[in-house]
């Protein structure tokens, strides 16, 4: 079994580089042609369940990718929800370092309590019966599972995931492949 874990695709607060977190911000036209993208990517591939984060970015990415698995129920968690990024929501990436500079606390969801939320999440997929699960989240989110995964050593404060990129993970919690583009997976 596989765990194929898709960043949704891009929005204009992504293009424009804002912290977007739990603001209900959607895709535009690009993201949309990068969820297509994505789709087509795992065509093939059989899905026995696709679970999405509740916020319409993630959500329209997810019934695209559906289009190609009519077959596979289609739930929302609420396990995966973009990080909330307190006092950063709507503002530029730079604005977290004048938080720092100032020592003003930024309210967002420690990254401690999202690492694990992110692997809790996956680790109650893994004993379904299924061949593959699709989860269709959020980059904090997926960088989060990534950090944790590898004790740090990659994801979250090193990469910038791409929008519609595809991770996958195994049952036993292995990363197999990590922020592949749609034209970089081969199933």
């Amino acid at each position: 079994m596989r765990i194929y874990l898709i960043r949704h695709g891009e929005t204009d607060w992504n293009r424009d580089l804002r912290f977007q977190g739990r603001q209900n911000i959607p895709l535009n036209d690009h993201g949309r042609a990068q969820a297509a993208a994505a789709a087509e990517a795992l065509r093939e591939v059989p899905l026995g369940l696709i679970a999405v984060s509740p916020l319409d970015r993630a959500q329209e990415t997810a019934r695209i990718i559906a289009q190609h698995h009519a077959d596979a129920p289609f739930i929302t968690d609420q396990d995966l929800i973009e990080r909330d990024y307190g006092l950063l929501s709507g503002l530029p990436k730079q604005a977290l370092e004048q938080f720092q500079a100032e020592g003003k606390p930024t309210l967002a969801e420690p990254l401690e309590e999202l690492c694990l939320r992110s692997f809790h999440t996956v680790q109650k997929y893994t004993p379904l019966p299924h061949e593959h699960i699709l989860l269709v989240t959020h980059g904090a989110w997926i960088n989060a599972l990534v950090a944790h995964l590898t004790n740090f050593a990659m994801g979250s404060n090193k990469t910038w995931l791409k929008n519609g990129g595809i991770t996958i993970v195994d049952e036993n919690m292995n990363l197999l492949q990590y922020n592949l583009g749609p034209e970089e997976f081969v199933f």
